[in-house]
């Protein structure tokens, strides 16, 4: 591997990286379920994530289990598809990234709720082997990315 877009800093003296962008967190329910998402609801709700090792799924986890929230049910999909289905039919609630939600709910069937806090955004980075063969596309791909940065 020379490089990957890790949502954790680096922590190798033969790593560089820099952030390449934000992601706002939100837990995403069915959007006539609830008017408003408070601790009571995240209890009732089953709750659909990716299999374990995934870093969203482990902010959210980390997140509820700081609030004392212990969701009704947990069930693992392996796809964003599956994912939003469930949670468009009312079967369970989960979190995803906003421009996720974005993409894949272009139909406004979901209701969103930013996860509170610092919890609720996360950087992805681009992490890359100190000595790689800096071409002129890995060149020109560094500097898209920065020019990108606010």
């Amino acid at each position: 591997m020379s490089s990957r877009f890790p949502t954790v800093k680096a922590n190798h003296p033969y790593l560089c990286e820099f952030p390449v962008f934000e992601e706002k967190l939100v837990f995403v329910v069915q959007r006539n379920l609830t008017s408003r998402l408070v601790k009571d609801d995240l209890e009732q709700y089953n709750l659909i994530v990716f299999k374990s090792g995934c870093f969203y799924r482990t902010t959210m986890e980390d997140w509820l289990r700081a609030e004392g929230i212990v969701p009704k049910r947990t069930m693992e999909l392996n796809t964003l598809e599956g994912i939003i289905g469930c949670v468009k039919a009312g079967l369970s609630m989960s979190m995803l990234t906003e421009s996720v939600v974005d993409q894949l709910d272009r139909n406004h069937d979901l209701a969103r709720y930013p996860l509170p806090g610092t919890a609720g955004s996360v950087s992805t980075r681009f992490i890359y082997h100190k000595d790689i063969v800096k071409t002129a596309a890995f060149n020109m791909f560094v500097t898209m990315c920065q020019d990108e940065q606010p």
